[in-house]
Parts: structure tokens; sequence; C-alpha cells
């Protein structure tokens, strides 16, 4: 489900080499998968950074509490709608990214 890949080094016939991207940039990629099925990554400097934001994902993941990190993304939610003869309606699972201006003003 999520793992942790070392940019700058890599094994090859079990000793460690040095890969193009050695020196630069951040060395630790954080791997996973979210709810959606959708392959995420983030890049951390220290080894300990990239643990902990993995078990944190783990966990929301679990939890049902996960919340995409990007911007461009919104969350699946219920939405109260007021019908054209003023009665409320509740439209679930709307993605609020697709909706536009009426269901972010619906909230």
């Amino acid at each position: 489900m999520a793992h942790v890949e070392d940019r700058w080094e890599k094994v090859v016939d079990e000793q460690r080499v040095r890969t193009g991207r050695y020196g630069s940039g951040m060395r630790w990629r954080a791997r996973y998968v979210d709810p959606a099925g959708r392959e995420r990554s983030r890049t951390f400097a220290r080894r300990p950074d990239t643990d902990r934001f993995l078990a944190t994902i783990t966990a929301d993941v679990l939890r049902g509490s996960y919340v995409s990190t990007r911007s461009d993304e919104s969350t699946d939610r219920e939405v109260l709608v007021r019908g054209p003869n003023r009665s409320d309606v509740v439209v679930q699972n709307v993605r609020l990214a697709d909706q536009g201006g009426l269901a972010r003003n619906a909230l």
C-alpha cells in the first residue's frame, strides 16, 4: 500500500549504487495509493519525516478520514441544495470541483 523510495541510491546486484539524482533535490519519496486508487507521492529531505508522513496517511486511510492534499481536488460530500419549490434536496457524492459555484455556495 505505501512504501519509501531512496531517490539517490538503488540496489544493483546486492550493492548500493548512486543514481543520477545523487546529491540534488529531495532524497526520499513517500509513495502510496489513495482511497480512489490513484498513486500519490511526496518527497522529503529526511527519512524520519518520510516515515512519519506515511504512518499518518496510512492511519487516515484506515480510519476513513483521508483528505486529498491536492488543491485541484475536493472530497465527495453530501450537499444540501434548495430545490425549485423551496424544498430541501440532499445530493449525495457531489464532487465539489465538478459542480462550479452551485455546490460551493450551497455549503
